[in-house]
């Protein structure tokens, strides 16, 4: 065999080989999915299936229709082309078997939240920017209706309506060719138009060193639409929340804890409600023993923390009705909230 013909062999050997290797580093990253029938005291292993790739949380896999849909990020190195990063959507029959797949969505970057709702899909992935994804699941084979790039991403996403949104995450800037974290941020997309989906208001709160724990907890998270009230935890610098602070007020490390609460309106976006403080001092982080939570019964907003049970009027949140203080020594009390 002369040289040109050996190189040539060598080139398709090199070739198969590498093919070979992107296969095993992908299929080597699945998600094993099992089911289990339940009838009253009864259950029986019904079916077994995999998909490629990761699943970022509950959210990112649903049941509707007698089809089980997932959403995935598939991360492996390979030698040819280095990181591979993707973003997938199968959907399984009632045997766990693949019967349509969408994959390549959103090229070296992750996903970050994801909510099936019906026939659609809303998939939020991120690496510069965020992409907000409409997907249709009313057939096997998943499409990408409508997509909508804004700074910043949303660690979770809560329905409000057949047509409305919420998102809440963090704001970015790019700068210098880096992505720069900013505030904690809620938004309201508006996705009747399934092709041209749109932000109707955004909200940032505080800067890079706000942070809520209802972004990485959606049961930090509290919306009601009929209530009209939305609540999150949240702590960062005071003067940083509030710029009626000043350097002669609060020391330079003084931090906020407590719940920021809006109201929420389709066409005119967030109604700022108030604020409720449950600390402000210099420890970096007052929730040692779990995360704060927000709850109603009927009139009344209950907000807790390791600090405080705080009750206040939903009509006038700054109406504070009555308060309890915590310690160590009130024992489990905050674990029936989880």
């Amino acid at each position: 065999m002369d040289k040109s013909n050996r190189q040539k062999l060598f080139s398709a050997i090199n070739e198969k080989l590498y093919e070979y290797d992107n296969k095993i580093q992908e299929e080597s990253r699945k998600t094993i999915i099992h089911k289990i029938s339940l009838n009253k005291e009864n259950l029986e292993y019904s079916a077994k299936g995999s998909v490629p790739g990761n699943l970022l949380n509950q959210f990112s896999m649903d049941e509707h229709d007698g089809k089980f849909r997932v959403a995935t990020t598939n991360e492996y190195y390979s030698h040819n082309t280095g990181n591979v990063r993707y973003n997938a959507v199968y959907v399984l029959d009632e045997d766990l078997k693949i019967i349509g797949s969408l994959d390549k969505i959103a090229l070296d970057e992750s996903i970050f939240s994801a909510r099936f709702m019906g026939d659609r899909l809303y998939l939020v992935t991120f690496e510069r920017i965020d992409p907000f994804f409409v997907i249709d699941l009313s057939q096997n084979t998943p499409k990408i209706l409508g997509e909508l790039k804004i700074p910043g991403f949303s660690n979770y996403l809560h329905p409000y309506d057949e047509d409305h949104v919420i998102g809440i995450g963090r704001d970015t800037i790019e700068k210098d060719n880096r992505v720069r974290q900013l505030g904690v941020k809620i938004a309201l997309f508006d996705v009747f138009d399934v092709h041209n989906p749109l932000v109707v208001d955004e909200v940032v709160i505080g800067n890079q060193r706000t942070d809520s724990m209802a972004l990485d907890d959606h049961r930090a998270f509290l919306f009601d639409k009929n209530k009209d009230i939305l609540s999150i935890p949240i702590h960062g610098r005071a003067d940083a929340l509030d710029d009626t602070y000043s350097s002669s007020d609060v020391s330079r490390n003084q931090q906020w804890h407590g719940f920021y609460v809006y109201g929420l309106d389709t066409s005119k976006g967030f109604d700022f409600k108030g604020r409720i403080q449950h600390t402000m001092g210099n420890d970096s982080w007052p929730y040692s023993h779990t995360s704060p939570r927000s709850f109603y019964i009927e009139d009344v907003l209950y907000t807790v923390s390791d600090v405080y049970l705080k009750m206040n009027d939903l009509q006038d949140i700054g109406n504070e009705i009555n308060s309890i203080k915590l310690d160590e020594r009130t024992g489990g009390f905050i674990d029936i909230l989880k």
